[in-house]
């Protein structure tokens, strides 16, 4: 009895680690067979999933267990490349999108516009500013390429809808004044007529 008691001792941990491992690779494959689109250029990665698929198919993988973690790191390496190539390009677009809304306002604007539009059109800058940092770090903490595509196809709807805020921050800006010259020079003739 002291002897089975004493090999539980031993085979237990040895076969949770097992299971571990087990459990870790089918994560990694779930993580990659998600991601394949992105890592299908990848020949090493696509060796080492096939292996780790062959693996933990086959029925008695016991002399093939410690290739697992091998081959765990090398997709986990894998998906991060991929991830940091990725989730720069998306970075990379976002400050493109802040310097063309920028020249965009400046362009609408123009030289001589007066201050109130400057200042319409910048405190509509300075959301999408905010808005962009709040973006960044969803790109920072995303976790798969799936999620990138949505927040650059999300990127574009957003840079759109700010274009539009800039367009109406300037004109609403612009009809302001205008509604205050009309107050400010308006007259009433003899016949009753309002004249500017």
């Amino acid at each position: 009895l002291d002897f089975a008691e004493d090999m539980d001792d031993y085979i237990a941990p040895f076969f949770e680690r097992q299971r571990d491992q087990f459990d870790a690779a089918v994560r990694v494959l779930s993580v990659t067979d998600a991601e394949q689109e992105h890592l299908a250029g990848d020949d090493e990665a696509r060796a080492a999933a096939e292996e780790l698929r062959g693996i933990l198919g086959m029925p008695q993988p016991y002399r093939r267990v410690p290739e697992i973690a091998g081959l765990c790191k090398q997709l986990e390496a894998a998906h991060e490349r991929v991830m940091r190539v990725r989730r720069q390009d998306l970075l990379d677009r976002m400050k493109d999108v802040a310097s063309e809304l920028a020249a965009y306002a400046a362009e609408r604007l123009g030289d001589d516009a007066p201050d109130d539009e400057r200042a319409a059109a910048a405190e509509v800058l300075a959301a999408a500013r905010d808005g962009l940092e709040q973006r960044q770090s969803q790109v920072h903490g995303a976790r798969d390429a799936s999620q990138l595509d949505a927040q650059a196809y999300q990127l574009g709807t957003w840079r759109d809808k700010r274009y539009r805020a800039i367009d109406e921050a300037i004109d609403a800006a612009r009809a302001k004044r205008a509604a205050e010259r009309v107050v400010t020079t308006r007259g009433s003739s003899d016949d009753g007529v309002v004249t500017k």
